[in-house]
């Protein structure tokens, strides 16, 4: 598997990605900040948009890991309950890497693998 960056990746077993997945999760519902994670042994990486905009994570309930066909990467479709919402919410999470361990939300990761084709933020006016 290679990232937009072409680099290529580790996958790690389906174990250890979603023991890293809870050591995140659960992390963030103790309201932990997601750098945090970075010092861990081994360090574990977050991309999860809803985390970084400090929505609160209640209770969550990771699933089975899915297969991705030909892809190597983890997913694991993940009943998360966050503050304030009126009901749960599915959402997927990709688990990649060795050292780091990166843990991403579905579009962060979809994000990153089309990096190439996103739009440059646009230019400040200049004065």
């Amino acid at each position: 598997m290679t990232t937009g960056c072409g680099s290529k990746t580790y996958t790690p077993t389906a174990e250890a990605a979603k023991e890293t997945l809870n050591r995140a999760l659960t992390a963030w519902q103790k309201g932990e900040k997601s750098d945090a994670l970075e010092k861990e042994s081994p360090p574990i990486n977050v991309s999860i948009a809803d985390w970084g905009s400090g929505k609160i994570l209640e209770k969550f309930e990771i699933g089975a890991e899915q297969s991705v066909p030909g892809e190597g990467n983890k997913l694991f479709v993940t009943t998360l309950r966050l503050k304030g919402a009126k009901a749960d919410t599915k959402t997927k999470f990709v688990v990649i890497g060795h050292e780091p361990i990166w843990v991403y939300g579905e579009n962060d990761f979809k994000n990153l693998l089309n990096m190439d084709n996103n739009k440059p933020a646009p230019k400040s006016p200049r004065r």
